[in-house]
């Protein structure tokens, strides 16, 4: 799984390495001081690549957890998973203050940025924009999305 790891981030950015350049791989392998700036615009194949490249072997992804990783979502599962956790998100109890809507609020910034929408395609927002209002600097607090009929083809980040 490491070599995958070190194939795929190759891959990713077009002939990097992600230990460094030829002189300092080894020792940066050996001090496990991966290098991966190049693929930070992509939460899924930094999470995926830290994954793959971990020192220790036994906490290294098995190949069908590579498989089913979010890196490798198209556009069909990524949409399906954000209607599944909007439904999810929408059955808490805001005035209890759930633990749920506390932790995905206090996460959102490091997943999304600040201003969600800027992560979504215009024809995207276009479109959920006929369901719902939407505040686009918390998740949390957002109404549910009506996910049937929003037959917009999302780009694969």
């Amino acid at each position: 799984m490491f070599s995958l790891g070190c194939v795929l981030f190759y891959c990713i950015t077009s002939g990097r390495r992600p230990f460094g350049d030829r002189l300092e791989h080894d020792i940066n392998i050996v001090k496990n001081k991966a290098d991966l700036f190049l693929v930070e615009y992509n939460p899924e194949a930094v999470d995926l690549l830290s994954s793959l490249l971990d020192p220790d072997a036994e906490l290294r992804p098995k190949a069908s957890e590579v498989f089913n990783h979010p890196f490798f979502w198209d556009s069909e599962m990524r949409l399906s998973v954000f209607c599944d956790a909007s439904d999810r998100v929408e059955l808490e109890d805001r005035e209890a203050n759930s633990d749920l809507l506390k932790a995905l609020e206090s996460t959102s910034p490091l997943a999304l940025g600040t201003k969600w929408d800027q992560k979504m395609e215009p024809a995207f927002l276009k479109n959920i924009g006929k369901y719902r209002q939407y505040k686009f600097d918390s998740l949390s607090r957002n109404q549910k999305m009506k996910c049937a009929g929003t037959a917009v083809e999302l780009p694969c980040a």
